[in-house]
C-alpha cells in the first residue's frame, strides 16, 4: 500500500474518531483500562503451588531438600507419593503441578560431597506457568546445593 494512501486512510479515520465522542471515549478510556488490568491484577507470580513428593530415600538430607521448597512459600505438599504409578496419575489428572522424585542414593551422594541429582516433574498443561514453575524449582535447589556446600566447606575447615 503506498503511502499516499495510508496518510488518507489515517486522516479519514482520525477525523472519524474525534468526530463521534463516543468512539473517542473508547479509544482513551480502554486502553487506560487495559494498562491498570495488566499492572496489578494481572501477575505472574505464583504461590502456593500443589506439589507432589516422591521420596524414594525419606532421610534427613530428602527431609532437608523438600523443606527448602515448602519453606520457601512458591510450594504446597499436597501428595506423599511412592511409586511412579501414583506420579503419573496426580500429574495426569491435574492434581499437581510439580513432583519432585527423590532418588534413593541421594544422601549418600550428599553426604561423599557428589553429584546427586533429583527429578522434577511438571504438569505442562499451561506452558507459561510450567515455566515459572520449573525456575523457581531449580533456584530452590541451587540455593539448597549451595547450602550444601557452604557446610561442607564450613567444616573443612
Amino acid at each position: 500500500m503506498p503511502m499516499k494512501i495510508l496518510l488518507a486512510l489515517v486522516k479519514k479515520e482520525s477525523k472519524e474518531i474525534f468526530r463521534d465522542p463516543v468512539t473517542l471515549g473508547i479509544a482513551v478510556f480502554f486502553p487506560v483500562v487495559m494498562l491498570f488490568l495488566f499492572g496489578y491484577a494481572i501477575s505472574l507470580d505464583i504461590k502456593e503451588v500443589s506439589m507432589g513428593i516422591y521420596d524414594q530415600e525419606r532421610t534427613q538430607e530428602s527431609a532437608g531438600l523438600v523443606e527448602a521448597f515448602t519453606g520457601s512459600g512458591y510450594f504446597r505438599v499436597d501428595f506423599g507419593l511412592n511409586s511412579f504409578r501414583e506420579v503419573d496419575l496426580i500429574l495426569d489428572r491435574g492434581q499437581a503441578a510439580m513432583v519432585l522424585v527423590v532418588p534413593p542414593d541421594f544422601s549418600r551422594l550428599v553426604n561423599s560431597s557428589r553429584k546427586a541429582t533429583v527429578q522434577v516433574l511438571l504438569d505442562g498443561t499451561f506452558s507459561a506457568r510450567a515455566l515459572i514453575i520449573s525456575n523457581y524449582a531449580t533456584s530452590i535447589i541451587n540455593r539448597y546445593s549451595h547450602d550444601l556446600m557452604e557446610k561442607y566447606l564450613a567444616g573443612r575447615g
